[in-house]
């Protein structure tokens, strides 16, 4: 029921992004291994599916984003850490762990290097220093030495973004830098980010609050483009889809949630739509599991808390980023019963 009839939910069905498929493997994996682990069984794995669905959903994470690995490999090893320590039968979950990364691997280079011609820039995990930089130069532009000028000029192309600086979105901070001059002056790049750090710390801070409160109030400036168009999420399909839906007037509403009242500036009611909201609810729920002290069951969630963190490190709390917080509603009753039935 909340699948069908939550807005949010519905659009990202009908906009068709990897974000949404990215979710429902997110939520899926969570809530496998949640019920692998609440269960005392000999083997990891009872049924051989269980097994197959594993490997399917740890997949498609790693090849829709780049930054589940620096969550997922670590939860591998606690694993990897509890099967070797409580389960007997070790060997499915072994021939299934294997046989995700090797699959993940081969495409990964052998399939990917085969298929690609050209690879998307590598500035993403960049996004923090190049919008702290980008912060500086910008409001403080007239305070700074030629020198420093200089090498910020080298290193960011202002043609590019138009020599746009947008307090809550990163990608045309980090969507600027010259990544071929970057790999060349790596020092030089440091060298200013750490003279600037010095000089005004408080406006590092503020920068990566600026990109991420969202995660954290309720009623934030949401960002839709690297410009800095507001609006809640995008709606409308790019060329050359078109959209084609049977209930106009259904539609209509819809559209409502890419910059209207309803989620931008109702305080009543925009609280409802916020992924801040579904972060606090995640979190509210995942200390009700530390409070009963169902240890193993954390495994499952540490997964959840890593992955939001390396979306710390990205261009913008963006709703379509934080998906899986939304679709996790209808799991976290379950999560309350298991954690307090020993």
């Amino acid at each position: 029921m909340f699948f069908a009839l939550y807005p949010v939910i519905v659009i990202f069905v009908f906009t068709g992004t990897k974000d949404s498929l990215f979710s429902v493997a997110v939520v899926d994996f969570i809530a496998l291994n949640f019920y692998l682990f609440s269960e005392k069984n000999e083997s990891f794995f009872v049924k051989k599916y269980e097994a197959v669905l594993w490997a399917i959903l740890s997949f498609v994470m790693l090849t829709f984003r780049g930054n589940t690995m620096y969550a997922l490999i670590p939860i591998f090893a606690l694993i990897v850490i509890y099967v070797l320590r409580h389960c007997k039968k070790k060997k499915t979950f072994f021939i299934s762990l294997v046989l995700t990364l090797s699959i993940f691997f081969v495409f990964k280079y052998p399939i990917t290097n085969m298929l690609v011609k050209e690879y998307g820039p590598k500035s993403e995990m960049m996004s923090v220093p190049c919008q702290q930089l980008s912060r500086i130069y910008h409001y403080h532009y007239n305070e700074l030495d030629k020198s420093d000028i200089g090498t910020y000029d080298a290193l960011f192309d202002p043609i590019l973004f138009s020599d746009y600086y947008v307090p809550e979105i990163a990608d045309a901070s980090k969507g600027s830098l010259r990544m071929e001059v970057y790999e060349n002056q790596k020092s030089d790049y440091w060298k200013l980010w750490f003279k600037w750090f010095k000089e005004y710390p408080k406006e590092y801070v503020d920068s990566i609050l600026e990109n991420t409160y969202g995660y954290f109030y309720m009623w934030p400036s949401y960002v839709l483009h690297s410009y800095g168009r507001t609006g809640y999420t995008v709606i409308h399909c790019m060329a050359p889809a078109e959209p084609n839906s049977k209930i106009p007037a259904l539609y209509n509403f819809y559209e409502q949630f890419e910059d209207g009242d309803i989620v931008m500036r109702n305080g009543l009611v925009s609280w409802v739509f916020a992924p801040a909201t579904y972060l606090i609810i995640s979190y509210i729920c995942i200390m009700y599991v530390v409070k009963n002290k169902r240890w193993k069951l954390m495994i499952p969630f540490l997964f959840l808390i890593l992955l939001w963190g390396t979306f710390l490190l990205g261009p913008v709390a963006l709703v379509r980023y934080n998906l899986f917080f939304y679709m996790l509603v209808p799991f976290w009753p379950m999560v309350f019963k298991v954690s307090k039935d020993n």
